[in-house]
């Protein structure tokens, strides 16, 4: 036979979550904890972190190495769109109305 004692909850090293997440999953897994206390409870508390976390889990921040390369990237990109733009300009001004 099951206790009927809520389980203690802790989440520990969350990531990609703020704390006003961390602290909202954990109260609403409490109120779940407590909602089924004295029945097995295992996989509708994972079930509901589960869904929690695809809702609400941020990706990880760039570092500042990872950044850099991408604006890099971009601004690379942007002097090929300018070439570009510029060498068309060239070719239509030496070719007017061919």
């Amino acid at each position: 036979m099951l206790e009927h004692i809520v389980p203690e909850i802790e989440l520990k090293n969350a990531k990609g979550l703020s704390n006003e997440s961390v602290n909202l999953l954990k109260s609403r897994l409490e109120e779940l904890a407590k909602k089924h206390c004295g029945e097995v409870m295992i996989f509708e508390l994972a079930y509901h972190v589960q869904s929690f976390l695809s809702e609400h889990n941020k990706p990880p921040p760039k570092s500042f190495h990872e950044e850099m390369l991408e604006r890099q990237a971009q601004e690379e990109q942007q002097r090929l769109l300018e070439a570009k733009r510029k060498e068309e300009q060239e070719t239509n001004i030496s070719r007017p109305n061919e």
